[in-house]
């Protein structure tokens, strides 16, 4: 064969490679270009919203998936997003309306009662003191005492007054502490839903509450899952023979956009329960 021909069939194979990883580069300069310019177009021509509202709709989408795939141990539980203009929208509940005993959780309602009656209580010497006893702590002795300041009958008609005024239509209150009355089988009532609305309530008008609530992070009653999760920002224990385990977690979205209030009744492992919903929140 001439040497030409040699020379040329050579070169021929030589620049298959060379030719390979031309259009290789080229294909995907156009392939990016072509998902830039569809990533343009769709941007441009999504009427009811831009890309990133896409994006968001899908995060969403993705954060009800965890919530709804949770399996959660309690007689009743109820889950709120809320936004910072306090509007609502429900992600997760059992049995929301079901009255149920509430234990300490009731200490947010003494709580709530102190400081609508602030002129009612500026003289009592203890009041902030016994306040975090009753709150940090769950001091039962100190929410009677507080309740005593105005007589014990009178601030349970108010309880049960301000449970009206809140729109908790169905709690009821024997006692300022959520201790049972084991004698008569009476103890405090309410339901996921009323103590979601409580909590709204106080979040609003006196966020100080729960400011106090999670003051001790190391020995109080919600020092457990204060101490794993910074973004909690209002925490309430209960639990009696009655009652079973119940948790109350007001939670600061990490977007700062709003807040979760997480409500827990009648749980075998309240803090283990409560874990799980924080976690599928801030992922």
């Amino acid at each position: 064969m001439p040497r030409k021909y040699i020379i040329l069939i050579v070169s021929f194979f030589a620049a298959i490679p060379f030719w390979w990883l031309v259009n290789s580069i080229s294909a995907n300069v156009e392939s990016f270009w072509f998902a830039k310019s569809a990533e343009k177009v769709l941007s441009a021509n999504l009427g009811w919203g831009s890309l990133s509202q896409l994006r968001e709709i899908n995060r969403q989408k993705a954060f009800q998936k965890r919530m709804d795939d949770l399996s959660i141990d309690a007689r009743s539980f109820f889950v709120l997003d809320l936004d910072n203009n306090f509007n609502g929208k429900i992600i997760l509940e059992k049995n929301p309306d079901v009255s149920l005993p509430i234990a300490s959780l009731s200490k947010l309602m003494t709580a709530l009662i102190i400081f609508e009656l602030g002129q009612t209580y500026k003289d009592n010497p203890e009041k902030d003191e016994l306040l975090k006893k009753m709150l940090v702590e769950s001091d039962n002795q100190a929410s009677d005492k507080l309740a005593a300041w105005i007589g014990m009958d009178a601030f349970i008609e108010l309880m049960d007054y301000y449970a009206r005024k809140v729109g908790l239509r169905n709690t009821f209150f024997i006692n300022p502490s959520g201790l049972d009355d084991d004698k008569n089988n009476r103890t405090n009532l309410s339901t996921a839903q009323d103590l979601s609305k409580l909590a709204v309530y106080i979040l609003k008008k006196h966020p100080r509450i729960f400011e106090i609530t999670i003051l001790n992070k190391e020995n109080g009653t919600s020092a457990e899952i204060l101490r794993n999760y910074s973004e909690i920002i209002g925490s309430k224990t209960g639990w009696t023979m009655m009652a079973n385990g119940c948790l109350l977690e007001i939670v600061k979205k990490k977007d700062n956009s709003g807040y979760f209030i997480n409500i827990l009744l009648g749980a075998n492992d309240r803090f283990g329960e409560m874990k799980k919903i924080l976690d599928a929140q801030l992922q």
